[in-house]
């Protein structure tokens, strides 16, 4: 039977909007997961404090004793609680999102590109630069920049930037080297189809956004770095002596490194789920508009048989991959 393309697209249209925003209303899980810590460090605290303040306050008073247990609920914590959590991972998205201003190059680089020279002799370079002019002749949009990640060998490519002005085409060298014309051209078509979609802009605000998430997680390694360390010395020299107090410091700031930490990866785990349902979508819709392109179902369909045979599918290893994986422009099988 043969697919509707135009019903696919809309289909696919509507299911990334809901998608998304789900991703947006993952943030109260991220605060309530804050609330939860907070609270319980809160709880086991007071006991203390009310022993205490007992002993050394409340024996001169007449007033009653102090309670030795809270409520769960306590809503003045809970707005600091969702103030600066909101604080952090919106003061995280817009850090990354000033980086991401000036365009898609700048992702490109992160991921250690090497922008291709419009006058290579390379003939598997010569050919990327000839399929992607094509494909912008044949879209109406200015050629863009092509950026290469050399010693990638895994199937994959994307676009990245605000607007076709600022938009690159990044493609790893595994697609040079095993793609046939054919297969590179539906590549570059089912890209170019995520221009059209809209993907390309929402892919770089997802981005700023998933930075926003992981900015708790990372703000516990900076918390559990803060630990006591030993000053430099000179080789030989003797040791320096740990008190107990600076042992019992290191032990409650790891304590709370691992908490902030917990609070983190339910805020990375929930951000990625969201993030890869839309991303399967928008891929759909883009493999459905690159036959539009190409007029050539089959050239994308090989590529795509290739990735899933190939040992490193369509992995980037660069170290900066996770903090820049947008997956709106990644070639899956």
């Amino acid at each position: 039977m043969a697919m509707d393309f135009f019903e696919r697209q809309e289909m696919a249209r509507v299911n990334s909007r809901k998608i998304v925003l789900l991703f947006v209303l993952a943030l109260p899980c991220v605060i309530a997961a804050v609330y939860v810590v907070s609270v319980a460090v809160y709880a086991l605290g007071w006991p203390f404090f009310a022993f205490w303040r007992s002993v050394f306050v409340e024996i001169h008073s007449t007033s009653a004793g102090t309670a030795y247990f809270i409520s769960l609920w306590q809503p003045t914590l809970f707005l600091w609680v969702a103030g600066g959590t909101l604080a952090v991972v919106f003061g995280g998205s817009l850090y990354k999102l000033k980086q991401l201003a000036p365009g898609g190059h700048v992702v490109a680089l992160l991921l250690g590109g090497e922008r291709l020279n419009p006058e290579t002799k390379k003939l598997d370079e010569l050919r990327l630069l000839h399929v992607v002019e094509e494909m912008s002749v044949a879209s109406g949009t200015p050629v863009p920049d092509i950026y290469i990640l050399r010693r990638e060998f895994g199937l994959n490519a994307f676009v990245a930037g605000h607007t076709v002005s600022d938009m690159v085409v990044c493609v790893t060298e595994g697609c040079l080297k095993n793609l046939t014309r054919d297969e590179l051209q539906g590549v570059i078509a089912h890209e170019y189809s995520h221009i059209f979609n809209g993907d390309m802009r929402l892919n770089m605000r997802l981005m700023g956004l998933v930075h926003g998430l992981l900015c708790i997680t990372l703000l516990s390694y900076w918390v559990m770095s803060r630990t006591y360390r030993e000053s430099d010395r000179d080789i030989g020299g003797e040791p320096e002596v740990r008190t107990g107090v600076e042992v019992l410091v290191d032990l409650v700031i790891l304590v709370l490194g691992f908490l902030i930490a917990f609070i983190g990866w339910n805020g990375a785990f929930f951000g990625r789920i969201i993030k890869g349902a839309a991303s399967r979508q928008r891929e759909f819709l883009a493999d459905a508009a690159a036959v539009q392109f190409t007029r050539y179902p089959e050239g994308l369909a090989n590529a795509l048989k290739k990735v899933k045979k190939s040992p490193e599918g369509s992995i980037i290893h660069s170290p900066r991959a996770e903090e820049s994986d947008h997956d709106g422009g990644e070639l899956r099988a």
